[in-house]
């Protein structure tokens, strides 16, 4: 972002600038300009200093973005089991599990507790099960214990490359369908909105006008 960082080196030198005070040797002819950064510094506050200057470039900031990862319609609560899913991370812990498949069978698990992924604002777990790393859903899970035993990573885990490799590799699983729909022409735009990088060049609008919308 071009502009964000002229913006910010700007509001730096800004600050920096009401700083500076002439500081008149007594030498032979010389003066010299000195900043209070470094008149600062001499007196042991120069870290208080930046601090401050942090601060208000990090306000700065923050009254002029914001980034809201929540996708619409998201239970704002924690996940299920989120402090103990948090310490079995950070403590490489094994944890006992009851999970509920996609499809619907519930299955005990007793899970190597790797890395939390957020995606679109879901949160996934990714864990070593007989020796094989998968990915869970953290909302499907039914119960988790805590286990006091711990297990040794592996060597060649990368959590960036293991999330883009399984991304991948759910993108080519998907099957692919096609249909016709019917929809009101009011109901063009919120319809290529919902599903954004996919084809409607054969899209049509329905010529009847009685056909329901979609409820909000």
């Amino acid at each position: 972002m071009p502009g964000l960082a002229e913006s910010l080196l700007g509001l730096a030198q800004q600050h920096e600038r009401p700083a500076e005070v002439a500081d008149v040797g007594v030498g032979v002819g010389h003066v010299g300009v000195v900043s209070n950064a470094q008149l600062l510094g001499e007196i042991g506050l120069s870290e208080a200093a930046q601090s401050t200057l942090l601060k208000l470039l990090a306000e700065h900031i923050r009254q002029r973005i914001l980034i809201d990862p929540v996708w619409w319609w998201r239970d704002a609560q924690a996940p299920p089991f989120w402090e103990r899913l948090q310490q079995a991370v950070y403590e490489d812990r094994y944890i006992e599990t009851v999970y509920e498949h996609y499809g619907g069978e519930v299955v005990e698990r007793v899970l190597e507790a790797y890395s939390l992924v957020a995606k679109s604002s879901i949160w996934y777990l990714i864990a070593a099960h007989d020796g094989e790393l998968r990915t869970y859903r953290v909302s499907r899970f039914k119960q988790v214990a805590l286990l006091d035993r711990h297990y040794r990573r592996r060597d060649d885990f990368d959590l960036p490359t293991y999330w883009q490799a399984h991304l991948q590799e759910f993108v080519e699983s998907l099957a692919e369908y096609r249909f016709s729909l019917r929809i009101h022409p009011d109901r063009l735009g919120f319809v290529r909105w919902l599903a954004p990088k996919r084809s409607f060049s054969r899209l049509a609008a329905s010529p009847q006008s009685s056909l329901a919308r979609p409820q909000r």
